[in-house]
């Protein structure tokens, strides 16, 4: 089998283990909700939602987010609303810190129907799972809030690294985590770029994953 032939297998995140719901990106929802309650907005980047988490690590981030307080609610919203240029009196960000936590959050993904059997049966056979992404503060929390988190052995996102796929950085510091060498690890992801010519510059396996047509256990051999 394909995947057994590595001590490792790492993994990316989005479009790779987990979608967004209705396809369309936070980014879009966030707009329209905008646009519904007539509040005026700076152009949409998605350096808004990348910001408005990382203003949240200094006051500490939640380890599980499908069960956030509403002040970290209140406090993401008022980031978001700063970095969208929007204007509304505390009071109203905080009426609306729910509905906008359920587009920022782990509710607006859903984890592909392959993954969790694959990612069993790949453990089950004594190879270390691993998760690389390009992703904001708080992937863990993401994971977890997802079912996903146990199944890693090592979780890195990019804000914690310091460096994004495809820089060979980021897998060189997971792989260095892990404990295990490059060249024992391979990595599977949706971008041939940022996940396969990244990967291979590191010293990984790569392998190509194309969502939503690829089964994840049919390509790794774990059927």
């Amino acid at each position: 089998m394909r995947g057994s032939r590595f001590a490792a297998v790492s993994f990316d995140f989005f479009n790779t283990l987990v979608h967004h719901q209705d396809v369309r990106g936070r980014g879009a929802h966030i707009r329209e909700y905008f646009e519904r309650h007539g509040w005026p907005c700076d152009a949409w980047s998605s350096s808004v939602i990348d910001g408005a988490f990382a203003h949240c690590v200094d006051q500490g981030m939640p380890e599980n987010f499908a069960d956030v307080d509403p002040v970290f609610r209140s406090r993401i919203t008022t980031a978001l609303l700063e970095r969208m240029g929007v204007h509304v009196a505390s009071q109203v960000a905080a009426e609306h810190a729910e509905s906008l936590w359920n587009i920022l959050g782990p509710a607006h993904f859903s984890v592909f129907p392959d993954v969790e059997r694959t990612l069993r049966a790949v453990r089950a056979r004594g190879v270390r799972l691993m998760l690389i992404s390009n992703w904001h503060a708080g992937l863990r929390g993401f994971c977890r809030a997802l079912g996903l988190d146990t199944y890693f052995d090592v979780i890195v996102s990019s804000f914690e690294a310091g460096y994004e796929k495809p820089d060979p950085r980021i897998f060189a510091i997971a792989c260095a985590r892990l404990g295990a060498p490059p060249a024992q690890v391979l990595h599977i992801g949706d971008s041939l770029i940022d996940d396969v010519e990244g990967a291979r510059a590191a010293g990984l396996a790569g392998l190509h994953l194309e969502r939503p047509r690829c089964d994840l256990g049919v390509v790794l051999g774990y059927t």
